[in-house]
């Protein structure tokens, strides 16, 4: 990996990455990859941080943010997916008319007295 020669290369790397990331609304899958590109000029400009101050602590902690920022949106995306499923399955056995709630269970639950 090439080293940035100062502070000031490494941040304007990392300002261009996160710039690049942002655009990760862009449409037609260009901005999956702008976000990539941009992570990818983050982890840059951290690593050359870490190797100038001598902290790979900030390099690592880093990384980990980055593989979050990855796994955390497929995560998300398989628990609503089950949810749904879970939803949807719970209502195809749903006769309307079949869940009345009667008068004489109330009392119990102090609904009715």
């Amino acid at each position: 990996m090439a080293r940035v020669a100062s502070l000031g290369q490494a941040k304007t790397l990392g300002g261009v990455g996160a710039i690049l990331a942002l655009l990760f609304w862009v449409p037609a899958h260009v901005g999956i990859v702008l976000l990539v590109a941009g992570l990818v000029l983050m982890l840059f400009a951290v690593k050359n941080i870490a190797d100038i101050v001598g902290d790979q602590v900030i390099f690592s902690n880093m990384m980990y943010s980055v593989i979050l920022a990855i796994i955390g949106p497929i995560i998300a995306t398989v628990v609503l997916l089950a949810a749904a499923a879970s939803f949807f399955g719970a209502l195809s056995g749903f006769t309307p008319g079949s869940m009345t709630i009667l008068p004489d269970s109330l009392p119990p639950l102090g609904l009715w007295s």
